[in-house]
């Protein structure tokens, strides 16, 4: 296959590399085979039961897992080897499609066959998306990383316009059965192309890994500790269970509002594949001009207009330009925080962090799914999309107080300023929890300027491990400050000494910089003594 044309250093460059072109292929399909099974499921769902909330459960089933196992997925991509943890997860949706498109042949499968298998290939795309996303990491010099995390998006972004369109065109021709089916060859091909890579080389560290459950409370900390962070996923839920009734009522808007079969319910899905692709190829230049929060907030206002015309309009050409515009917005709302988060969050928790995301996106998407198809079955469908999308429009004012901005190369880029710690004894790797001192002399007319520096210290302690942190004048020498923390064990003290980051090292120098003392604060380690120690 002929890569695209690119000078050195364009968007395309990271398809010049034959690993990451491969693996790029291979995602790209198995993203397209995972929205075609979305809808395929949806509109199969419609043939079994009249009920909406039945419907709305096939997107519930569809991004459950990732509530129960995206992070999960996370840790495992962050702390193993990712060919094997990609190989088993895509091993394991394969079986999955080729069993419902075995019971579609057959017209076995039923209601709730059919939502427990969404759930089981929502499963494996829960535990196999971190991964994905946290390979650009690892087949790309690090010059060309931003550049691949960027065409992941890319990717993504045009399975959301592909995938709906292109199963509603094979519903109407072929059927579900056979579109489970395709699904499932191309998830045999992902599997081939996962295979055939040699996977990259072995993380090298002296330190012993975190557990499972270990790197999950480091993520859930990570989060805690990072207030842009945790406001833009609370922001996200937000967002996603408001307009996740575009996505969970769009069946049951072309079946019993507009009358349409299989082949009107494809074209609708071609509508919104346009609007994405449109959206894919604008979103750049339109982060330039209008910035991340802005151009979120005006996804968020056309996503409004989307809905409230899928719920009232009955022409059938406005309701696909609707769908365009439905697209465009969905763009928006998906992708810009995936970029923040991406160019935001530090290497060794990253593919946690996109797990988090993943988590926040599905969780909005599937409690929405259920509260909009119990709404509408209550209340009928417009009602429903009416009140998704004045949700969405009364949720703009989180744009001004809780603004999305980009992180910085400094923000990502390991700073490795800290030395070993030099201590007379040398702890075992589970000792703990080990407490850590620092001793400040400070000018007392500047000490309120060195609270705030030591502060914004102690949520970088807490973020990248320390259980607590406390800062403490001496009441018999006022111009004495002792900074304390506490982590878990010696060995999660030492990977904490090594996740500081440039913008890390230069929060610790304004701290440092109050200290009026003759020689430099002095590190101490403490490590907790048992009541017996025979």
């Amino acid at each position: 296959m002929n890569t695209p044309s690119a000078p050195p250093g364009s968007a395309w460059e990271p398809l010049r590399h034959p690993v990451f072109r491969a693996l790029w292929l291979a995602g790209s399909v198995g993203f397209i085979g995972l929205w075609m099974q979305n809808v395929a499921a949806a509109w199969t769902m419609t043939s079994l039961t009249t009920s909406p909330l039945m419907v709305a459960l096939i997107q519930t089933a569809a991004t459950l897992p990732a509530f129960l196992l995206g992070l999960p997925g996370g840790v495992l991509a962050d702390q193993m080897d990712r060919r094997r943890l990609l190989i088993a997860t895509n091993s394991w949706t394969l079986l999955a499609l080729g069993t419902l498109s075995l019971l579609t042949f057959t017209d076995s499968v039923g209601a709730w066959s059919l939502l427990a298998l969404t759930f089981a290939v929502g499963a494996g795309s829960a535990m196999q998306g971190p991964a994905w996303q946290a390979t650009s990491s690892d087949v790309l010099p690090r010059s060309l990383v931003h550049a691949g995390l960027s065409m992941n998006a890319v990717s993504a972004n045009m399975a959301r316009a592909v995938g709906p369109a292109l199963a509603g065109i094979l519903l109407a021709w072929i059927g579900s059965g056979m579109v489970f089916a395709i699904n499932a060859c191309c998830y045999l091909w992902v599997v081939v192309v996962l295979l055939r890579w040699e996977g990259p080389p072995p993380r090298s560290s002296d330190l012993p890994p975190e557990g499972l459950f270990a790197g999950m409370r480091s993520a859930l900390r990570y989060v805690r500790h990072s207030p842009a962070l945790a406001t833009l996923y609370g922001r996200c839920l937000v967002v996603y269970f408001s307009a996740s009734a575009m996505w969970a009522l769009l069946p049951v808007v072309a079946r019993d509002q507009l009358g349409f079969g299989a082949g009107g319910y494809g074209l609708l899905m071609a509508g919104l594949g346009i609007g994405a692709v449109i959206g894919s190829l604008v979103l750049v230049k339109l982060q330039h001009r209008f910035g991340p929060n802005r151009l979120m907030q005006m996804a968020n206002v056309f996503a409004a207009l989307a809905m409230a015309c899928m719920g009232y309009v009955t022409n059938h050409v406005i309701i696909v330009i609707t769908m365009v515009v439905a697209g465009i917005a969905w763009i928006g709302i998906a992708a810009v925080p995936n970029m923040a988060i991406q160019t935001g969050v530090a290497t060794w928790v990253r593919a946690r962090a996109i797990a988090m995301f993943f988590l926040t996106f599905q969780v909005g998407m599937a409690s929405g799914s259920v509260v909009w198809g119990a709404v509408a079955t209550q209340f009928g469908t417009p009602t429903a999309l009416a009140a998704a999308a004045s949700m969405v429009v009364i949720i703009l004012a989180l744009g001004r107080r809780f603004p999305i901005n980009l992180g910085t190369d400094a923000e990502l880029t390991p700073s490795l300023h800290r030395l070993e710690p030099v201590v007379e004894i040398e702890p075992e790797m589970e000792d703990g929890p080990v407490a850590v001192q620092l001793a400040y002399r400070i000018d007392p007319a500047r000490r309120s300027d060195f609270a705030r520096a030591a502060y914004a210290l102690g949520s970088i302690r807490q973020r990248d491990g320390a259980s607590s942190w406390r800062l403490y004048r001496d009441l018999e020498e006022p111009d004495r400050y002792v900074e304390r923390f506490i982590v878990g064990s010696w060995g999660e003290y030492l990977r904490q000494r090594t996740r500081a980051t440039i913008t890390d090292r230069q929060a610790e120098e304004r701290a440092l910089s109050f200290h009026v003392g003759d020689t430099p604060p002095r590190m101490r380690h403490f490590i907790t003594e048992p009541a017996s120690t025979d």
